[in-house]
């Protein structure tokens, strides 16, 4: 069977990676969107910041798709620096409401909005082989999960892996992280909704880290601790075991458990620090979303600026699909907006420093570049 030849070739599906194949399509560029899974898997970031919301219109996500997928946040209860709880709410600082979704439902919306525009999707699909060919163009080997190979030939490639970098690896790149933040994501089942909080994010800072609880459409309750790597294996525990640790030292996360009546349910682990690829464009291919850069969860920034980062190369593409030519500018522009975010982490994390362990702050807050290659 002959190659198929498309304008763009994206790797992921994730948010940054549907939202660039969407606009790409609706422009009437012919795009192959490649995505490993098939949106089974649950996947953490339920939190949304409001900003979406425009974003979402940009791409015409329908409204009536998200139904039992997305419910408005008004705001979060922090416990951060006080021994005492804060309330605050979007509107009061003017802010447009939040979003908590069934993240991997959401992402598969997504996805879904990129096929209706016109995006041929491979679900369960991973690129096996990418190599440049003559022409500056692009050859790309896919393993669907029966077995058999599709044969990609693209003008352009667009990494929408996430950490993982599957097209910056194949250049040559790697991932600069700071600190050693993690993220242990458990999803609970719950007999009733957080009645004192509704729909809140409730946010506590602990020694160990920091606590976000969710609860989402489904009657799923997402609770998060964020801590460091290093800490735990200087324990030598699970990231269960770990998670459990700090839940039963917290002051006010395990009381929220318990009163949620909520049982056990499945635990993961995933990177949470600050990090960014060492190449964020090069001739004829560009990274977006968070194999791009990838913010702290503190805040609930990170789908929007994935969303963000699409559309602004889009934009580029659309100009010049090498990218030679408003590539620095794309790069400069990202580059700006992760130190930028590295600054006011740095700010949030200062007014927790009474209640967060000196441990915890050297391993997985104070700025420290890791080039991973």
């Amino acid at each position: 069977m002959p190659p198929q030849t498309c304008d763009f070739v994206v790797i992921g599906g994730g948010p940054a990676g549907c939202a660039f194949a969407t606009l790409a399509a609706r422009a009437g560029a012919s795009v192959v969107l490649v995505e490993r899974d098939g949106y089974q898997r649950l996947r953490p970031g339920e939190h949304l910041a409001g900003r979406i919301r425009p974003l979402l219109d940009v791409l015409g996500v329908p409204k009536t798709d998200a139904q039992g997928i997305a419910a408005s946040s008004p705001g979060i209860v922090a416990t951060w620096s006080e021994d005492r709880s804060v309330v605050k709410l979007y509107n009061t600082l003017r802010r447009a409401p939040g979003l908590c979704v069934v993240r991997h439902r959401f992402d598969e919306l997504l996805c879904r909005t990129a096929r209706a525009a016109g995006a041929t999707v491979v679900l369960r699909g991973r690129p096996t082989r990418i190599e440049r060919r003559a022409g500056d163009r692009w050859s790309v080997g896919v393993l669907r999960s029966g077995g058999a190979h599709d044969e990609l030939v693209a003008r352009t490639l667009v990494d929408a892996s996430g950490r993982s970098l599957s097209v910056v690896r194949t250049q040559g790149g790697g991932r600069v992280n700071h600190g050693d933040l993690v993220a242990i994501v458990r999803w609970l089942d719950t007999a009733r909704a957080p009645s004192r909080f509704g729909e809140f994010l409730s946010v506590e800072s602990c020694a160990e880290g920091w606590w976000s609880l969710s609860g989402v459409q489904d009657g799923t309750l997402v609770v998060t601790l964020y801590t460091s790597l290093a800490m735990m294996r200087a324990a030598r525990a699970s990231p269960e075991g770990w998670w459990g640790h700090a839940l039963g030292a917290s002051d006010r996360m395990g009381d929220l458990v318990a009163e949620c009546g909520a049982s056990d349910g499945p635990t993961r682990l995933f990177r949470a620090c600050p990090s960014r690829s060492s190449q964020l464009v090069g001739r004829g291919w560009i990274a977006i979303g968070e194999a791009a850069i990838a913010l702290d969860p503190l805040g609930g920034q990170g789908v929007a600026l994935a969303l963000e980062t699409a559309c602004r190369a889009f934009e580029a593409a659309r100009v010049d699909p090498s990218f030679t030519h408003l590539g620095r500018e794309y790069r400069d522009a990202l580059l700006s907006r992760f130190h930028s975010h590295l600054d006011g982490r740095a700010r949030a994390y200062d007014d927790a420093e009474a209640i967060l362990s000196p441990a915890f702050v050297d391993a997985a807050v104070t700025p420290r570049a890791t080039d991973v290659g």
